[in-house]
């Protein structure tokens, strides 16, 4: 009966190390306001106007991929989708954004032949409801 043995050796690499010197600071107060937070979230509800009689899906994302500017049209990033629903089951739907994002992409994809594929970028104001006129 012939046995192999395998042996695995580690070798040491020279390491450099670098000191680095921290020197103490001085500080000052703080001024926020009243209503500040480290929250980045908000709640925003998306109000869908003229809902086509057909069945569709509607997609909601923060980002582009592409603008073409000859007709105004936004098409979304597919990797920014936060949301997506159907609009047979509700015409209001409520979701957290994030307060940094400056818009959303919605996008209208029809289930059969009766609507047609929509695209609409809408600017977010501080209020707390977008909402969303099929054509």
């Amino acid at each position: 009966m012939n046995t192999k043995l395998f042996l695995a050796a580690a070798v040491a690499l020279p390491v450099m190390f670098t000191s680095v010197a921290a020197t103490a600071g001085e500080t000052e107060n703080l001024v926020v306001d009243t209503d500040f937070d480290f929250r980045t979230d908000r709640n925003l509800t998306l109000r869908l106007d003229n809902t086509p009689a057909g069945k569709g899906v509607v997609n909601v994302y923060y980002g582009y991929d592409y603008h073409d500017a000859a007709t105004g049209t936004y098409y979304p990033d597919p990797m920014t989708r936060v949301l997506n629903f159907n609009t047979a089951s509700t015409d209001n739907v409520e979701f957290q954004a994030n307060k940094n994002w400056q818009y959303l992409i919605v996008e209208y994809v029809p289930m059969d032949t009766v609507g047609t594929e929509q695209y609409k970028k809408i600017d977010l104001t501080p209020g707390d409801t977008v909402n969303f006129n099929f054509n």
